[in-house]
């Protein structure tokens, strides 16, 4: 059964886009529960993304991304932000939209290079990138993924937006819901 497109909102895009911060403060508008997929299955795992990639490999945290998705299912009024490829896994976007309302945050390679410079090394994909590829090398990415962002229910760019932005657009979507 599918629920009301608000019950589950979730934020899918390249990881610097702006999932977390404006997903806490969407969660904080809507007065929901803020869940972040990368930190849940950190706490579980009880080590980093980075380590998890590191020892145990991408297709282990992908298989905890997708089991994540399915533990929140049974939740009610909560803002997901989702890790960047969560979306473009196992049928992770079809997943999410019958679930609720998935947005996806839009950013051109520019803009996601320069919020994932200072922090690369946190992130296992970009590790390995020198700082004057880290542009060419999101927009490889990106071309990958954005086949599955796009069937996300809404698309926002993510320069500038706001969550309350957000909660307008999915009101101008979604008409009926309070």
């Amino acid at each position: 059964m599918q629920k009301k497109p608000t019950s589950h909102i979730f934020l899918v895009g390249f990881m610097g886009s702006g999932k977390s911060s404006l997903g806490k403060k969407l969660a904080a508008v809507l007065r929901y529960d803020f869940v972040d997929t990368d930190k849940m299955i950190a706490a579980t795992a009880e080590k980093s993304v980075a380590d998890i990639f590191a020892h145990e490999g991408e297709a282990f945290f992908r298989e905890k991304e997708r089991e994540t998705l399915l533990q929140l299912s049974g939740r009610e009024n909560i803002v997901v932000s989702t890790g960047g490829g969560t979306a473009c896994f196992h049928d992770n976007i079809f997943l999410m939209n019958r679930l609720g309302t998935t947005i996806y945050l839009e950013a051109e390679p520019k803009l996601l290079a320069h919020r994932l410079a200072k922090r690369k090394d946190e992130r296992p994909l970009l590790r390995s990138v020198a700082q004057g590829d880290l542009e060419e090398f999101i927009a490889g990415i990106l071309r990958e993924r954005e086949p599955f962002y796009r069937q996300a229910n809404l698309t926002l760019p993510a320069r500038n937006l706001t969550a309350r932005a957000i909660l307008a657009a999915i009101k101008t979507t979604f008409p009926s819901e309070e």
